[in-house]
C-alpha cells in the first residue's frame, strides 16, 4: 500500500494508505480502492506563506469518516476525481501521526545500509 491524496467528487481531499481493488487478477479494471486511516487534509488558503526555501501551509488532518469502527474504507473509483502523490511533509506528517511504527521500522532500514 502507497499513501496518496485523493480529491474526492464531493470537495474533500483524503490521504490514505491505499490499495487498489480490480475486478480481475489478469485483468486491470480498477473498481475501487480501500484507504487505511483516511484522514481529510485541510489548510487555509489565506494562511499561504511562500518563502525562498518553499511553501508554508498550516496543515490540518482529521479522521474521514469519524463514527466507522474500521479503519479499512473500500471506495468506488465514482467518488474519485484525482489521485496524486502528496508531497514528502505532507506523507511524513501523515505517517508519523498514524503509522509511528512503519516510520522508525524505515528509520532503521536507512541506518543500516
Amino acid at each position: 500500500m502507497s499513501v496518496k491524496l485523493f480529491l474526492l467528487s464531493t470537495g474533500e481531499r483524503v490521504i490514505a494508505k491505499a490499495q487498489e481493488v480490480v475486478e480481475n487478477e489478469g485483468q486491470k479494471r480498477v473498481l475501487g480502492y480501500v484507504f487505511e486511516q483516511p484522514h481529510v487534509v485541510t489548510y487555509d488558503d489565506s494562511k499561504v506563506n511562500t518563502q525562498e526555501d518553499g511553501l508554508m501551509l498550516d496543515i490540518t488532518m482529521s479522521p474521514w469518516q469519524i463514527l466507522s469502527k474500521t479503519s479499512q474504507i473500500p471506495v468506488t473509483t465514482n467518488l474519485i476525481s484525482a489521485i496524486i502523490e502528496p508531497i514528502d511533509s505532507v506523507v511524513q506528517m501523515y505517517m508519523n501521526r498514524l503509522f509511528p511504527e512503519d516510520v522508525a521500522e524505515l528509520v532503521e532500514e536507512k541506518t543500516d545500509e
